[in-house]
């Protein structure tokens, strides 16, 4: 299943009138191809990053603001605030 996944993305990549090939695209393929037992989008989306076919890297998470950061008095601390 992993081989034809891959192979329906590569096609699609090639042939696909509004240039979709992701995982949605690919299941939609899939389906409209009568297979059975097609995976979920999200499986399907494990599969490509196991294969390294992912086009963009992940977003890095970043900490959360202190609190009050947009009070400049409490983001220069000559105030507190009162969060409760």
């Amino acid at each position: 299943m992993e081989t034809r996944l891959i192979d329906t993305r590569q096609y699609l990549r090639e042939h696909s009138p509004l240039g979709e090939y992701g995982a949605l695209a690919v299941r939609h393929a899939l389906v409209d191809d009568g297979v059975d037992e097609v995976p979920s989008v999200r499986t399907i989306g494990r599969v490509f990053e196991r294969y390294g076919l992912l086009d963009r890297q992940r977003t890095p998470r970043r900490k959360a603001p202190p609190t009050g950061w947009y009070l400049h008095d409490v983001a220069a601390g000559r105030a507190e605030i009162d969060a409760f």
